[in-house]
Parts: C-alpha cells; sequence; structure tokens
C-alpha cells in the first residue's frame, strides 16, 4: 500500500496532540538508527541523547526477575 504523503500530513494536522505524540513514539521504534538520527538531529541536541551503558533489559526480563523474588517469598507479608 502506497500513502500520499500530502493527504497524510493533512490527517495529522487534524489529529489532537496526543495523537500525534503516539505516532512519533511508534515511528521513533519504526525507524532505523541512521534515519533516527538524522530526523532528530533537525530538532534536538543529538550528543545528548547518546546511548551509555547497557541496554534495558526489557519487560520480560523484569517479570522473571519478579517471579524469582515472588516464588523466594521476598513479597511475602504475614496478615497475622
Amino acid at each position: 500500500m502506497k500513502i500520499d504523503r500530502d493527504k497524510l500530513r493533512s490527517a495529522i494536522r487534524r489529529l489532537g496532540n496526543e495523537y500525534i505524540y503516539y505516532m512519533l513514539d511508534d515511528a521513533i521504534e519504526l525507524l532505523p538508527p541512521s534515519k533516527l538520527v538524522k530526523l532528530a538531529g533537525r530538532y534536538l541536541d543529538v550528543k545528548s541523547l547518546q546511548a551509555s551503558g547497557p541496554k534495558h533489559a526489557g519487560l520480560l526480563a523484569e517479570v522473571k526477575a519478579f517471579e524469582k523474588a515472588s516464588r523466594a517469598g521476598d513479597y511475602y507479608e504475614s496478615f497475622a
């Protein structure tokens, strides 16, 4: 499917700000790193946005850590 960019721009202008932010957030995930740098560089200081340290482990890793801690009784509170 091919989208008419002018029609897309017009439709985006009619959206509320909240939906525009959601769309931008989705676009950030879809863009390859080189294009993201090019786009962000037009509006922001990309040097201040450079990744530092290891990446966030992700939701699955957090859930597994919570499961392990829960099974070990780390979150247990007695009601007596």
